[in-house]
């Protein structure tokens, strides 16, 4: 997964993309202690579906 990552990061700022990944807090633990630093990357955003306006970025499933 960190190569995964590494690849994603690299691409994404050669093209002037945006890649989405969705990680368990837990699983991006794990990448970090192989040595990826998720950190530049990471939003803030907080997703819910508790409310009207919830979902994803206004988009609700």
């Amino acid at each position: 997964m960190r190569r995964t990552l590494e690849l994603a990061a690299e691409v994404t700022e050669r093209e002037g993309m945006q890649y989405i990944a969705g990680l368990d807090s837990d699983d991006l633990q794990k990448v970090g202690n192989l040595g990826f630093d998720a950190s530049p990357y990471l939003l803030s955003v907080r997703l819910n579906d508790r409310y009207d306006d919830g979902g994803l970025f206004g988009f609700r499933f």
